[in-house]
């Protein structure tokens, strides 16, 4: 017995160093909602205020995360770290391309219906994030595959050639790439 409740001590004293970092709450600084994170101010890569952050997500995923698009789910998510982080807004450039099976956000709401059979879940957090300086893009070519023009796009999308020149534009243009 008391062989067990050494053991059972050792064991608690070993895990009770995790117990605060199962305590900390996710939060949203600054997308409202979306993107949840957890400031992890011991960690060894942080944001840098410093920095000029140029950032292109390539999206070619259809998977969802909180009834939305997970790829621009993690945009708000990066949004959310680089403000917790003490990043200035003016020094945050995110372009997003979607293309392929990934197109769906980018659609209106009657494509989107047409296509999926619901209305676009993207749109609020689109608009959101486009406030918040996101410039959002689609592939002209996806369009054209599926018979699209720039008339089934969403307010907050523009129509690009394609996908390839997007993400060849802006690497050229010092973007780094996120591959989603």
């Amino acid at each position: 017995m008391k062989l067990i409740a050494k053991l059972l001590f050792s064991t608690l004293a070993l895990l009770s160093p995790l117990a605060p970092a199962a305590a900390q709450e996710f939060t949203t600084p600054a997308i409202a909602g979306y993107g949840e994170m957890v400031v992890l101010e011991d960690a060894a890569v942080q944001p840098d205020p410093k920095l000029h952050y140029k950032l292109l997500f390539s999206v070619m995923s259809d998977k969802e995360r909180q009834g939305v698009n997970n790829s621009i789910w993690s945009v708000a998510r990066i949004i959310n770290q680089l403000h917790a982080g003490g990043v200035p807004k003016e020094n945050i450039d995110i372009v997003v391309v979607f293309h392929g099976p990934g197109i769906g956000p980018a659609l209106d709401e009657e494509t989107h219906q047409a296509k999926y059979g619901k209305p676009n879940p993207n749109l609020a957090l689109m608009k959101t994030l486009t406030k918040n300086g996101v410039t959002f893009y689609a592939c002209g070519q996806t369009m054209a595959t599926n018979s699209w023009s720039a008339k089934n796009l969403n307010d907050q999308t523009t129509l690009a050639s394609s996908a390839l020149m997007v993400v060849a534009n802006y690497q050229l243009k010092g973007y780094a790439l996120m591959q989603m």
